[in-house]
């Protein structure tokens, strides 16, 4: 049995907020370094930092709060704390000014910086309150952090996602894209595939066990409803929430959200590699499941 190749992704209900979170937005501007900023710091080398400002003490909590949930899942997964050394590596903390813009209060030694932004209002999405962790935007380099209820396992779980969004910007592997095009698809496809590795790691592989036990489950399902066993079913079945909680512990409704979400999906791309030998065949595949899973999600959200 392989490894699942993807994991997390958001609850149905908040995958809008993500739809775009790494695609250019032409809006947000660092100041004082300009939209892109590997160009500007190769053309003009570095630049005066805004020592006017400075970071507050919420914003600086927030961001401890999301570097902790990663160093978490650092302590038993090797993925992770490679992320966690590619943040340590090129991350630099800005002053959150408002939505458009931030404020950077040191010159960047990385060749390959980004910029790390809390903002304390936390995002709302939904009717059921579930607050947007993170997001990466391309055309800034910036990462902004919210204030979430979340756990820090999943806080932890978004941070990774997104990091890698970050690392395949920043190393020129995952360009410019608007959601459901092929490479943003394939962008999405490479960030779930690393942070599922994560989740595994953390769970010393009690995660597979459990996408196992929720595929067959599908599969039964699919069964008594007279459908064709190796459909999509985007949603969670019987049993989904119980295998959570004994794995993971139990967690509140926001929280659980997204792990459904997230069985949801991982088990529909490992059912696909299982039935799928050739790995190319089973990426392409994987990736037309996700066009349906986040077609279906901006659909539901009235296609914001």
């Amino acid at each position: 049995m392989k490894l699942p190749r993807t994991i997390l992704v958001l609850a149905l209900f908040v995958a809008a907020c993500f739809v775009g979170c790494h695609k250019a937005d032409t809006t947000a501007k660092a100041q004082p370094l300009s939209d892109n900023i590997l160009s500007e710091l190769q053309k003009a080398g570095p630049v005066e930092p805004d020592t006017s400002t400075s970071i507050t003490s919420e914003e600086l909590r927030i961001i401890t709060s999301m570097e902790d949930a990663l160093a978490q899942l650092a302590t038993k997964s090797p993925t992770a704390k490679g992320l966690l050394e590619f943040y340590q590596q090129n991350a630099m903390k800005a002053h959150f000014i408002d939505n458009q813009t931030f404020s950077v209060m040191e010159v960047p030694t990385s060749s390959t910086p980004f910029f790390i932004v809390a903002e304390p209002q936390p995002r709302e999405h939904g009717a059921n309150e579930t607050y947007v962790a993170v997001s990466f935007d391309m055309d800034s380099s910036r990462m902004l952090l919210h204030e979430t209820r979340f756990s820090p396992l999943v806080k932890g779980l978004y941070f990774a996602h997104e990091l890698v969004h970050a690392a395949d910007w920043l190393s020129g592997n995952e360009p410019l894209s608007e959601p459901l095009t092929p490479e943003w698809l394939y962008g999405e496809y490479r960030a779930h595939s690393i942070t599922s590795r994560v989740l595994n790691e953390y769970t010393k592989g009690g995660w597979l066990t459990l996408v196992q036990e929720s595929i067959a489950a599908r599969k039964r399902v699919a069964k008594e409803d007279g459908q064709d066993p190796t459909s999509y079913i985007l949603g969670e079945v019987p049993g989904d929430v119980q295998l959570i909680n004994t794995l993971l512990g139990t967690m509140d409704l926001n929280n659980m959200n997204a792990m459904l979400t997230q069985l949801t999906v991982d088990a529909n791309m490992l059912a696909i590699e299982d039935r799928i030998t050739d790995p190319d065949a089973a990426m392409k595949t994987d990736i037309h499941f996700l066009h349906a899973f986040y077609a279906q999600a901006i659909n539901e959200m009235g296609g914001s």
